[in-house]
């Protein structure tokens, strides 16, 4: 699928965390409702769902003299169809002030660590409840599941979790592809989710979220290494994340250094 990463520099994992979140956001082209445009300045998505994350820019290089022309035209694109929009920067983004510029015209920013882990160095003996068992999604049904709990996990109203199912259905669930998707549950309900996605050359994991009334119990934690070790088994060395407040210390516990920023800027239009 693409060259294993083994260089453990901290440059090289800079880039290869910057480089898998363009990847996996390169997978929203396979949504039927989401149009991708892969210019030379910019990677970025437009559609008719009312939802940041569908109408998405990232891997920006843009020129200083070009920059402020480029987020305004984003923003009229945006402001035609009354859509909400995400740019999404990272260590190789250009210019280097683009994020003061992006806060000049009205984004909200919310940064987050980007972390990578040696997949043989990790931290794996931790508690996990009896009745937890985990499962990877293979099939439709098991998807609209997982799409659910990862809609209600990350706080967002359920009627979301067909946006979810949508894209990730179209990408593909018989393990040929690039993403692998894991269930939780707990005394066999559905409590937990992750995803694994297999791009620039590591492995990186999405979508890690609990149900509130589960958290606590180490099941998020056991969620992840089951798609870290499977990222381990295919022959991968490197696993890169972005990591929320809530996660950003469990994952030092388990490996992963912080090697970069990921900056998440939100326009509304409000």
């Amino acid at each position: 699928m693409n060259e294993i990463l083994t260089d453990l520099s901290p440059a090289t994992l800079a880039m290869a965390i910057e480089a898998n979140l363009i990847e996996f956001f390169r997978t929203l082209g396979c949504h039927p409702a989401v149009e991708l445009h892969d210019d030379p300045e910019m990677l970025w998505a437009s559609s008719s769902i009312r939802f940041a994350l569908y109408n998405f820019v990232t891997r920006i290089r843009l020129t200083p003299d070009g920059a402020d022309h480029a987020v305004e035209a984003a923003i009229a694109r945006c402001k035609e169809r009354g859509m909400p929009m995400a740019w999404v920067t990272g260590p190789q983004t250009q210019p280097p002030d683009l994020s003061r510029r992006l806060q000049g015209h009205g984004f909200s920013t919310d940064d987050e660590p980007g972390m990578a882990a040696d997949l043989l160095a990790l931290k794996e003996d931790w508690p996990v409840p009896s009745d937890l068992g985990i499962e990877r999604v293979a099939d439709a049904e098991a998807l609209r599941i997982w799409s659910r709990v990862t809609t209600l996990g990350f706080g967002m109203p359920e009627a979301l979790s067909t946006m979810f199912y949508d894209w990730f259905v179209h990408v593909g669930l018989d393990g040929s592809g690039p993403m692998r998707h894991y269930l939780g549950r707990l005394r066999g309900e559905p409590v937990a989710t992750s995803t694994l996605f297999l791009g620039a050359g590591v492995t990186g994991i999405y979508r890690v979220a609990t149900l509130p009334d589960a958290r606590g119990q180490g099941i998020g934690t056991a969620i992840t290494l089951a798609a870290l070790r499977e990222g381990r088994a295919e022959g991968y060395r490197v696993a890169t994340l972005h990591a929320s407040p809530m996660g950003v210390n469990i994952y030092r516990r388990m490996g992963f250094q912080e090697y970069c920023t990921i900056g998440r800027y939100l326009w509304t239009g409000r």
